[in-house]
């Protein structure tokens, strides 16, 4: 009997499977605003495609529906005016947003990022007319648009490297080149590239923008090259008020600092596309239960699991050495930062009709996502502390393991002769209470792990030889 059942729902979800990928509906495209020539705005709905009947609302969600069928008057890109001038460069590489950089004439650069996107790993695979494809995209009416507006002025709020953006229409302009079929009329986001932002953080002598690609490799090589964990946690606690579950490595800059071990190389959160992201209605709650990063945004700051789980190994790694004060300290600084002022004065950026809609609501729920921020932020400390993913170089170094009498285990990580010798890049105790496996990665050098004390073994270190 539940042999046959179980066929029964096998043939059912394999039909619907078929039914879904069969091309029957035309072909999803971004939707573009033409703009004559001289004009120096538009008036639009950003996609009116994301407007469905109640009912509708109720399985697919309610989201940000409002936002993107909400007639907006929009600027027209001036590409021979903006900055002195824009000349395309290259389109980006995104995997849904179109993006195209820019360069002036002085040699600074600027990014233009649709607010629309393309699910273009259906599209890829012939999928494009499909009901599932419609579904799919459909979801992007969960992404608050021209969110990033707003966010980037609280991730400057906090003291973090920030653009400063500005909502437009690329024109049909023959300046585009060859990128002129592909961006021509799009709405969306233009401001620094990402290597301006580091013109905006304090430090002096800081290096050009490296992408995390460039920067891993050289923190395998030598201790010489570390990421600011400080300026990096500011940044995460930063993601869970924000609701920005989509912090890939990817999705990360690094300017360089010089120390005099080396460069310390400080964290520039870029792409705030997914800020304030509202993933509501009944198929997101079933999709949940597989894919906890699809999260509601609401007065409560969901799970933690779902929220660092796209940037959970680089969180192990960079993170690995902070202990539970440095993260009350931070979060403490955080919320003091995050006053009722720069709140209001962060949602003011939106466009006035976004504003009138939503604004009011997006203030109230950030504050009362300030309150129970710090709380959030130890449950994320928590939840790193109970399996520390801690990676050596590969320079040969001294590892020192020390098992204390009450289960803390102290570990140590440094040169064991030459320049630096007796100065250790890594310190952390690691208490029985909040760790239960240490992962110990050895970098490939010739390193010497020395190993004391008599403690209770609560704490287990696992050493992983190898290059990272």
């Amino acid at each position: 009997m539940i042999g046959r059942w179980l066929k029964r729902i096998g043939w059912t979800l394999l039909i619907l499977a078929v039914l879904l990928a069969i091309p029957v509906l035309p072909r999803i495209t971004m939707p573009t605003f033409p703009a004559p020539p001289g004009t120096d705005s538009v008036e639009l709905v950003a996609n009116t495609g994301y407007q469905v009947n109640r009912v509708a609302q109720v399985i697919l969600g309610s989201q940000y529906r409002n936002l993107w069928t909400q007639p907006i008057k929009v600027e027209v890109l001036d590409l021979a005016a903006f900055e002195g001038g824009l000349r395309p460069a290259k389109e980006g590489g995104g995997q849904e947003t179109r993006s195209l950089h820019f360069e002036t004439a002085d040699g600074r650069r600027f990014i233009f990022r649709s607010v629309d996107k393309e699910v273009l790993r259906l599209l890829n695979a012939g999928l494009s007319r499909s009901p599932v494809a419609y579904l799919v995209h459909d979801q992007t009416s969960s992404s608050f648009p021209a969110g990033a507006l707003v966010a980037n002025e609280l991730q400057a709020a906090v003291g973090l490297p920030a653009g400063t953006a500005r909502l437009v229409v690329m024109p049909d302009d023959q300046r585009l080149g060859e990128f002129r079929e592909r961006f021509a009329g799009l709405l969306g986001l233009v401001q620094e590239g990402h290597g301006e932002y580091r013109r905006n953080h304090p430090r002096p002598g800081t290096d050009e923008a490296r992408d995390t690609e460039e920067v891993l490799p050289w923190m395998d090589s030598s201790s010489t090259h570390r990421i600011d964990p400080r300026g990096y946690l500011t940044a995460r606690i930063l993601d869970l008020f924000l609701n920005d579950w989509d912090r890939h490595p990817g999705q990360w800059r690094w300017t360089g600092a010089p120390e005099p071990w080396g460069t310390r190389w400080i964290a520039i959160p870029v792409d705030r596309d997914q800020s304030f992201s509202d993933y509501d209605g009944v198929l997101m709650a079933i999709a949940r239960l597989r894919t906890p990063k699809l999260a509601v945004f609401g007065p409560e700051i969901p799970t933690i699991r779902g929220l660092m789980y796209n940037s959970r190994r680089l969180d192990r790694r960079v993170l690995a050495g902070v202990e539970r004060p440095v993260w009350d300290s931070i979060a403490a600084f955080v919320v003091s930062r995050l006053t009722d002022s720069a709140i209001e004065a962060a949602a003011r950026k939106l466009p006035e009709p976004f504003y009138r809609l939503e604004g009011a609501g997006l203030v109230e729920t950030l504050k009362q996502r300030r309150v129970m921020l710090q709380a959030s932020a130890i449950r994320f400390y928590q939840r790193l502390a109970e399996n520390p993913q801690v990676y050596a170089t590969r320079e040969s170094e001294l590892v020192q393991l020390t098992h204390q009498p009450d289960g803390a285990v102290e570990l140590r990580i440094g040169p064991e002769s030459g320049p630096g010798a007796g100065q250790p890049w890594f310190v952390r105790r690691f208490l029985p209470s909040e760790t239960g496996t240490i992962d110990l990665h050895l970098g490939g050098g010739e390193d010497r792990v020395a190993v004391a004390g008599t403690g209770t073994g609560a704490i287990v270190v696992k050493t992983i030889k190898g290059e990272p």
